[in-house]
């Protein structure tokens, strides 16, 4: 991507999407860190994407700092809870910020968010099936205290794995 400046020297520069970047590198450290998935898994990429556009999309993409996790941590807690329509949010704050690049605001960011949402959503994994519904797509997650029937699985689009894993890292971070 190439940009209208590049700071002081006011030619052309290479967009660097330093934010992706730094969000990315935060789930990576979050997922490391609470050791649920092995890093060379379909899972372990799915919780990275989810938990990273969480983190892209709350605006909170810095590297992590004991000082400032609790707050953070918080809020990507309350958007990756059971409950909360996760991939209706990220849709809304991608299109979004879509919208203003559009419109002339350059967001180097924007394109590797929008390709991990991509891949999100069009990568489906067979897992157990979450949902008890065979028809993950259509109902959430099954209530707390209710078993899971891990024999039981189902194709379900990757966020669906990620959130729930990302939410449990940080959980754990």
């Amino acid at each position: 991507m190439l940009r209208g400046t590049s700071g002081d020297t006011g030619g052309p520069g290479l967009a660097v999407p330093l934010g992706w970047w730094c969000a990315e590198y935060t789930a990576d450290e979050v997922l490391r860190s609470a050791d649920l998935v092995d890093r060379g898994t379909v899972e372990f990429r799915a919780g990275l994407h989810a938990l990273a556009l969480t983190v892209h999309l709350c605006e909170g993409a810095r590297p992590p700092s004991p000082a400032d996790a609790g707050p953070r941590s918080r809020e990507w807690l309350a958007v990756t809870a059971h409950g909360h329509p996760w991939s209706h949010w990220a849709a809304r704050r991608l299109g979004e910020r879509a919208q203003l690049a559009r419109s002339g605001v350059p967001d180097p960011d924007l394109g590797p968010a929008a390709a991990a949402w991509e891949w999100l959503r069009g990568t489906e994994v067979h897992a157990a099936d979450l949902g008890g519904l065979g028809e993950p797509c259509s109902g959430a997650p099954s209530a707390a205290g209710t078993a899971v029937d891990e024999g039981r699985r189902v194709w379900t689009p990757a966020w669906r794995i990620g959130v729930p894993l990302g939410h449990l890292a940080v959980g754990l971070w």
